[in-house]
């Protein structure tokens, strides 16, 4: 598992391997810079781009130098027995670019991106992206969870992927799945995890492990 990222002042890449350099709370790009005339700060925001153009997308502002973040996960398969392994992004059709207003509109003008969603929570909006990242430094197995959730939300209390905070769905023995939510797009991230490294968030802190069942939204 890998991702697209891109912080500015640095060496063109595209590909670059997951690294240590940014906090598990906060997602590329997120470290404050110098300060900017008005009408030119850069906020975070998401590209909606076209069917499989994400990373022609990331590769247009690598070349920019401008500061992105495409999370990606392996995807395996098979053709004539053979077993082939690619890398694909984790939110089909998204890309999180840090920039300004014309930034944007540059990445409109590719053909390649069709809307830019504002990120009107910024905050919170690198919280989620951060505990995607580091997931997936981390080398967990995510897999899209592909709309919002409703249950009980737990935060991992052991591990590689301490302190990693979610909602709980799908009981499967002693397995349950640990869903990381991207509010901005109405979806998130799914992992499989040990209940036994789960504590509860909130109100139901003073229950030893989360509960086993839980309601999903939207069936």
């Amino acid at each position: 598992m890998n991702d697209h990222r891109r912080k500015r002042g640095s060496r063109p890449r595209v590909a670059p391997p997951d690294g240590g350099e940014l906090s598990p709370g906060s997602p590329p790009g997120s470290a404050p810079g110098a300060a900017r005339p008005p009408g030119n700060q850069r906020h975070w925001m998401v590209l909606c781009t076209k069917s499989r153009q994400e990373k022609a997308v990331a590769r247009y502002l690598e070349a920019r130098e401008l500061e992105y973040y495409l999370p990606l996960i392996d995807r395996v398969s098979y053709h004539r027995s053979r077993k082939f392994i690619a890398q694909v992004p984790l939110f089909p059709g998204y890309i999180f670019l840090n920039g300004t207003a014309v930034d944007r509109y540059g990445a409109i003008d590719t053909r390649r991106v069709f809307q830019a969603l504002p990120v009107r929570d910024q905050s919170r909006f690198q919280s989620e992206i951060g505990q995607i990242r580091h997931a997936l430094a981390n080398r967990a197995e995510l897999e899209l969870y592909p709309f919002a959730v409703v249950g009980r939300r737990c935060r991992v209390t052991r591990g590689p992927l301490l302190g990693l905070e979610g909602v709980i769905t799908e009981r499967c023995r002693n397995i349950h799945r640990l869903v990381l939510h991207v509010d901005v797009l109405g979806r998130g991230a799914a992992l499989e995890i040990d209940v036994d490294l789960l504590e509860p968030i909130g109100e139901d802190e003073s229950t030893p492990h989360c509960p086993a069942d839980t309601s999903l939204a939207g069936r």
